[in-house]
């Protein structure tokens, strides 16, 4: 099959099976199957952005507004993981790689109790947010209470928590600023 046709196809798709059940969608969204997505009421996806397969967009807990929301133009490649429970922001024309994951998900380790630790969730107010035109590198993990400055560049496999500015080089385990990108 070629390029062309498995674009129309996940295009097809997606405009059947996905957006109808988005909080809010803009025009132009593909979704490669297969993809986990919970939630999909409570996630916005603005137009033109592109997500690969293998894609998990979850959204848990039980509050009713939009938790997850992806702005137009962003590319989000294969084995995504996007998790939310407060507040999830991924503004316009972002890049994110492979193999990605981010966020805002706490499970508490530090209560003794017989309930296993994965299925603990604290409630609290809790967000990620990453500016207009970053690129998150492959296998990076966004934690939660992040905020990464518009136009930033995060390296491969760094654990981000944490404020940084626009125009950050974000790198390491755990994730420092390395420099401002400047003109």
């Amino acid at each position: 099959m070629s390029n062309f046709l498995k674009r129309m196809y996940w295009r097809i798709y997606t405009l059947i099976f996905i957006l109808p059940f988005l909080g809010s969608a803009g025009w132009g969204i593909v979704l490669e199957s297969p993809s986990l997505l919970i939630g999909l009421g409570r996630i916005r996806v603005g137009r033109n952005t592109r997500f690969r397969r293998g894609v998990r967009l979850e959204v848990v807990g039980k509050k009713s507004e939009i938790i997850i929301s992806i702005g137009k133009n962003c590319n989000i490649e294969q084995n995504v993981q996007i998790i939310g429970i407060n507040r999830v922001v991924i503004e316009d024309e972002i890049n994110i790689a492979g193999n990605v994951a981010i966020v805002d998900v706490v499970h508490p380790h530090w209560e003794l109790t017989d309930k296993k630790i994965g299925s603990r969730i604290y409630e609290g107010n809790t967000y990620v947010e990453i500016g207009r035109g970053s690129l998150i590198g492959y296998g990076a993990v966004i934690l939660p209470n992040t905020r990464i400055g518009p136009y930033s560049v995060v390296g491969a496999n760094a654990v981000v928590k944490g404020d940084f500015p626009e125009r950050s080089v974000i790198a390491g385990v755990p994730a420092k600023l390395l420099k401002n990108i400047t003109n």
